[in-house]
């Protein structure tokens, strides 16, 4: 009498090794039409990144709870960017951390009585302190270029509808368009939903700490 075949080698006459490749054929067909679909229906994200490549990623946005986050970062990198790009960039620096041009101290005027030379001196130290003004000058407006570049187009809309745009952009007052910047990160009625708003800000505070590999000056960085 012919023994049946084992359940482990036969089913149904057909070798349980070609169900199993046809099972997994089956499998990795599903799996191959999930990834087709997904990336066919795959959301369409913000891919704007600044317009200056050394600025790449840090952007001013206003379209998610994140906004005060992104201008914090974003300020802080344009304050280091400016520093170690622009001539006398400390200077601009200083302006973007306290939201004020940063005011040359001159040097007293001499007495009457001073030695010619003296009043060389004198002299030389107003020149350079004009000269500087005359630069800072000119990189504020710079950095008026620099921060628009890297607005988005959402918030660019917005900061255009202010009243004082045209006198700002005329200007290129680039604290102003900062201050304008910041308050519409911070300012919870511009946002979709003002408890969400309220709950991200308490977050965020609550989720503040020092990065494994950040250093105690970079932590305590203001901005």
């Amino acid at each position: 009498m012919n023994k049946p075949p084992a359940n482990d080698e036969m089913e149904k006459g057909v070798p349980r090794s070609s169900l199993n490749q046809g099972s997994e054929r089956s499998e990795r067909g599903t799996e191959g039409s999930r990834r087709n679909y997904f990336s066919h229906h795959r959301p369409k994200y913000n891919t704007f990144e600044g317009q200056i490549n050394a600025l790449k990623g840090h952007i001013y946005d206003c379209t998610d709870s994140c906004q005060a986050d992104l201008y914090m970062n974003t300020t802080r990198e344009i304050a280091r960017y400016v520093a170690t790009n622009l001539k006398n960039g400390n200077d601009v620096r200083s302006a973007i951390e306290n939201l004020k041009v940063p005011v040359m101290v001159r040097p007293n005027d001499l007495p009457a009585s001073s030695l010619a030379a003296q009043k060389r001196q004198w002299e030389k130290k107003i020149k350079k302190i004009s000269k500087k003004e005359m630069i800072l000058e000119e990189n504020m407006k710079t950095l008026y270029s620099i921060i628009w570049g890297q607005v988005s187009d959402v918030l660019k809309h917005r900061i255009q509808a202010l009243e004082n745009f045209k006198e700002m952009n005329s200007a290129a007052d680039s604290l102003a368009l900062l201050a304008a910047i910041q308050n519409e990160a911070f300012n919870f009625q511009s946002q979709k939903d003002q408890a969400q708003a309220l709950h991200e800000a308490i977050r965020r505070f609550y989720s503040i700490s020092q990065g494994r590999t950040e250093s105690c000056q970079a932590y305590m960085e203001p901005i």
